[in-house]
């Protein structure tokens, strides 16, 4: 998600910059790809014929809309806002926890104000933190901050980049290294697409239908495996949580492939409890959960044969997955890309189960009793 931090300050501070990346932990930096826009805040979203209080009022909604997170540091916020000149330092995309992680170390920043969630259709939103925006000055890639400079842009543009450079070896001892990096035109007036004002209202609008649409079908799978198999759903929720730890390691790799692997297992023994002889044999060599679920479809999607194939293609990919991850993390084997192929696994895993729970096609449907569940 897209999220900006506020400070109190009158002049460009590039040390607020520095102050904000020195609150990510180098275990939080290992996955954060992200460009970073620092400058001082345009006051354009402020009618100044309002009322004080109306002022007030529509400050205070920079911290917060109906759908996003945000918390002010300081009670009279709004009041600073209205009175002083305000520096902001954007993430174009960063964690709903780091984001808060870093909101909790920058409280013991005199002038820090507090943060909040950007939500492009909130029109305060848009014109704050998106059309008035300030310049892109950074980029976050695998624990290195790129300092941004244009060599078609002014001409002491690479000798600030340099001035940053020198200042943040000088003063920071971060989880990340530093580099300066030219970037031509990009961002600048003549470079259009997803890096114009539209592109990027348009990304970011994309960007939250897919986080709504993605939290309906998580909802649907987890809720299904509630209501039917709540033993599975346990041990999704313990692997969620394991990759969800700051210090994930071989070890917390190992468990979560293990906790997928088990829910399953559990899934495949409610769903298609016995096996026939000719099952057995047509199914040697599988995995006993893959076997049963490829079963289990076959039998509920035999009137959708593309479906059909579909899910046992991705069923085979995820089982695949599951197998190779949990036989490198047992081997003690940890490198930084183990968290971000865990997340994929994870979300797939969770759009398997909607497939196998809830989204059969026709007239099959999901009936509950006390005791059991059958599809008819």
């Amino acid at each position: 998600m897209k999220v900006a931090y506020l400070f109190i300050e009158k002049y460009p501070n590039y040390d607020l910059s520095f102050k904000t990346f020195d609150c990510i932990d180098p275990d939080d930096l290992v996955d954060l790809e992200t460009y970073v826009s620092v400058g001082l805040m345009s006051m354009n979203w402020l009618n100044s014929a309002d009322p004080l209080y109306k002022q007030k009022f529509v400050a205070l909604g920079l911290f917060a809309s109906m759908r996003g997170i945000g918390l002010m540091a300081k009670n009279n916020a709004d009041e600073v806002i209205l009175s002083q000149p305000i520096y902001v330092v954007i993430f174009d995309s960063i964690r709903r926890g780091l984001a808060q992680k870093i909101n909790l170390s920058l409280k013991k920043t005199p002038h820090y104000l507090g943060f909040t969630q950007v939500i492009p259709d909130y029109p305060l939103h848009q014109v704050a933190f998106i059309i008035d925006a300030p310049p892109v000055e950074f980029r976050i890639q695998g624990k290195r901050v790129f300092i941004l400079y244009s060599s078609s842009g002014s001409d002491d543009s690479e000798n600030v980049a340099d001035e940053k450079l020198e200042y943040f070896h000088h003063k920071y001892t971060l989880g990340l290294t530093a580099a300066k990096t030219d970037i031509g035109a990009k961002f600048s007036f003549i470079d259009g697409g997803c890096d114009s004002i539209t592109g990027d209202l348009d990304i970011q609008t994309a960007i939250l239908l897919l986080g709504d649409e993605w939290g309906v079908q998580a909802e649907k799978a987890i809720y299904a495996l509630r209501d039917s198999i709540p033993e599975a759903l346990d041990d999704l929720i313990l692997g969620v949580k394991e990759l969800s730890k700051s210090n994930l390691s071989s070890a917390g790799c190992a468990k979560a492939a293990v906790n997928f692997r088990r829910c399953l297992d559990k899934i495949a023994e409610t769903l298609e409890p016995t096996l026939s002889s000719s099952e057995k044999a047509a199914t040697k060599g599988m995995g006993d959960y893959k076997s049963r679920l490829k079963i289990f479809v076959d039998k509920k999607l035999s009137k959708s044969e593309p479906y059909r194939d579909y899910v046992k293609t991705e069923l085979d990919e995820i089982s695949t997955r599951i197998s190779k991850l949990y036989n490198l993390s047992n081997k003690g084997i940890h490198e930084d890309w183990f968290r971000k192929a865990f997340s994929m696994l994870m979300l797939r895993l969770v759009l398997l189960i909607n497939d196998l729970l809830t989204t059969f096609p026709g007239k099959q449907k999901l009936i509950y009793d006390e005791s059991h569940f059958e599809f008819i």
